[in-house]
């Protein structure tokens, strides 16, 4: 629709093609996790079938994709993919980052590693400090693309719940959201539940 507005500037062209790739990048990777038996977002899928059993209000508190994709496209632009690429070639040594993507390579070419082998490299990846550390890395090496992908929608998210008025609510976040908006929800106490 964007892209046949006789109105819309070619560079505005060329960037949302540049934010669909974007997006069809990421829906890859998770499309390749699914292949290999890994249920990507599978808490949100549990949350929702919780929430209509027990008819608890539902509300999907991120910010639209389409806008993330284009600020991360924006900030990639002013970080420069050069830097991008850089700071992905430095995690990619990272020693446990490095194993993990071994371990995903074997599996797909079906020698070696075990997806159990790959779950527990992921439940380590999944750690809060863990995360806190990666997150901590990619704020002092593309603060544009930190602000664009993690900061603003910790703000977005943390307004959608509070726009709620609940006096509780659950709320379904990714780890590297979960500092940002728990900041940003000053007087509020965080509680750790299982819905199982």
């Amino acid at each position: 629709q964007e892209m046949s507005n006789p109105s819309t500037s070619w560079p505005d062209k060329i960037k949302k093609v540049e934010a669909d790739l974007i997006g069809l990048f990421l829906s890859g990777f998770y499309e390749r996790l699914n292949k290999m038996g890994f249920a990507s977002g599978e808490e949100f899928r549990a949350a929702i079938l919780t929430a209509r059993a027990r008819n608890i209000t539902i509300v999907l508190g991120d910010r639209p994709v389409n806008e993330t994709l284009k600020r991360l496209q924006e900030a990639i632009d002013a970080s420069g993919w050069k830097q991008v690429a850089n700071f992905a070639t430095e995690y990619s040594q990272d020693p446990a980052a490095a194993e993990l993507s071994s371990k995903f390579q074997m599996l797909e070419e079906g020698e070696g590693a075990t997806k159990s082998d790959i779950a527990m490299g992921v439940e380590a990846l999944k750690q809060r400090k863990t995360v806190r550390e990666v997150m901590g890395s990619l704020r002092k090496a593309l603060p544009e693309l930190y602000t664009a992908l993690i900061a603003e929608r910790d703000a977005y998210m943390a307004r959608s719940i509070l726009s709620t008025g609940a006096t509780k609510t659950v709320a379904v976040v990714g780890m590297a959201h979960m500092d940002g908006i728990e900041a940003a929800l000053k007087g509020f106490e965080p509680v750790a539940c299982d819905l199982n």
